[in-house]
């Protein structure tokens, strides 16, 4: 009896590890995959921040670079050339003018009246403007007189200059009423500066009428030939002056002009303007 209560112990022991191994199998079989031999992927999660936003390349403007600088026309160049002087009574008037607008010119003045009034040429000279000759007297055709006497009239001329300026006689020269050819010209041994505006102030002597003959003939390169013996001429100047000057227009002395066209003003030479 006492060994078939310890069979059916054994029996029931048996039963129960049986049992016990059919429940672990099972739940091998729900976790396997449902192929044979297939490899279970398992997603992995984790966590990203925001995406950028999407960039669309056509809307992006390129870098731009240095703005390129805008191109601008030169300003054109008038030369004011003045004849005869310096007058007491006017070339004074005159000077003030040009000053105050901060315009230089050209004074061709004679020996004679130089010696008069040393103190305008010397002022004329500290503003800045340029100093010629222009003949001692203003008597004589150059092309009509001898050698010496063209030499007698050049040096008196320099040295009145000179005497009140200082430094080396001056180069530029304006033979009277423009009576030079290439002989001549090359007697003087200076630059003989003509001129391709004629406002002809000489002749009719009106402010207006000066004013008029500048403006209307102004062209860039311009040399104009003025006389600053004449309380007119001093008025329609100074009047051109600031019409001009309101339009672009830039004043200089006639070395500066040919300086600026890259002319060298050579003894012995004549010269109108830079275009002829």
């Amino acid at each position: 009896m006492r060994k078939i209560l310890t069979i059916c112990s054994l029996l029931t022991i048996c039963n129960l590890i049986l049992w016990g191994f059919a429940i672990v199998r099972a739940g091998s079989l729900l976790s396997a995959p449902a192929l044979a031999g297939a490899e279970e992927t398992v997603p992995v999660v984790t966590q990203t921040p925001d995406p950028q936003p999407a960039v669309l390349s056509y809307l992006v403007e390129e870098p731009m670079g240095e703005a390129e600088p805008e191109l601008t026309e030169p300003s054109p160049l008038l030369a004011l050339t003045f004849d005869d002087g310096p007058s007491k009574d006017t070339t004074p008037l005159l000077l003030d003018g040009l000053r105050e607008r901060g315009v230089h010119a050209t004074f061709f003045v004679l020996g004679t009246r130089a010696e008069r009034a040393p103190e305008i040429v010397l002022q004329a000279h500290e503003d800045g403007h340029a100093i010629g000759g222009h003949s001692y007297d203003h008597r004589s055709y150059f092309t009509k007189i001898s050698t010496e006497a063209l030499r007698a009239q050049l040096q008196k001329t320099d040295d009145a200059i000179t005497a009140i300026i200082g430094g080396e006689p001056p180069l530029l020269v304006r033979p009277p009423y423009g009576a030079v050819n290439e002989t001549v010209a090359q007697k003087t041994g200076k630059a003989n500066i003509l001129w391709n505006i004629d406002p002809r102030d000489w002749e009719v002597r009106d402010a207006e009428n000066v004013y008029n003959n500048i403006i209307e003939r102004a062209v860039d390169g311009g040399v104009v030939i003025l006389h600053d013996i004449y309380a007119s001429t001093v008025e329609g100047t100074l009047k051109a002056i600031d019409e001009l000057q309101a339009a672009g227009w830039q004043f200089v002395t006639i070395p500066e002009l040919f300086e600026a066209y890259d002319i060298p003003l050579e003894p012995g030479e004549i010269y109108r303007g830079p275009h002829n």
